[in-house]
């Protein structure tokens, strides 16, 4: 199953996950304007580095999402989760009413409720057009463990003092942020484990 998202382009996008208080709050720091800013830089680009080890953008944004390229498929997996409102949906050109799907807003699952032609499930030759409001609203309303994620890994660099001489790469429009642990194995080798372990439950679903 493949989709295409098309953000409201009204909608500003955040990727924080924390605030620059809340890290000089966690550290025991007295910030300043020089301190502050690279504190926030760092938030921002630790940020963007956890919603790209999990495959989402977490903040809150209205955007279409059209499904494609599948004659059947037992739900929809939403890419902007958890779901806010659904504002409409259409399939194969037919406007669906709420008693046509039932949707888990947690996790961004959408169902398509039975009907005469076949059971639970979405079946169609052609596209699913779902517009909706998903994610969370940053940076005060990050989950705990994601604003806990972001501190760790701040905390671990200054420690460490060997941010600029990381070895991976990730980018994300005209951003880049370089972070590795070559004690970490799989999937999340660019991540001390303890920054795995709480970012592990907002990994994107996948049907």
């Amino acid at each position: 199953m493949h989709s295409i998202v098309e953000p409201d382009a009204n909608t500003a996008l955040v990727y924080d996950l924390t605030t620059v208080e809340a890290v000089n709050e966690e550290l025991g720091i007295t910030g300043n304007t020089a301190d502050d800013a690279v504190t926030a830089s760092e938030i921002t680009s630790y940020s963007i580095l956890l919603g790209e080890v999990c495959d989402r953008v977490f903040a809150k944004q209205t955007v279409v999402e059209t499904f494609f390229g599948c004659t059947y498929a037992k739900a929809l997996a939403l890419s902007r989760y958890p779901v806010v409102e659904i504002i409409s949906i259409e399939s194969n050109h037919t406007q669906l009413t709420t008693n046509d799907y039932r949707l888990n807003h947690e996790n961004g699952l959408l169902w398509r409720k039975p009907n005469s032609s076949w059971g639970w499930g979405w079946g169609f030759n052609g596209e699913i057009v779902v517009t909706y409001t998903g994610g969370y609203e940053l940076p005060e309303g990050a989950p705990a463990s994601l604003s806990r994620a972001v501190i760790e890994l701040i905390e671990d660099g200054r420690v460490s003092g060997e941010r600029d001489v990381s070895i991976r790469d990730i980018q994300h429009g005209d951003r880049r942020v370089s972070y590795f642990n070559a004690n970490v194995s799989g999937s999340n080798a660019a991540l001390p484990a303890s920054v795995a372990d709480l970012i592990k439950p907002f990994k994107r679903v996948v049907t």
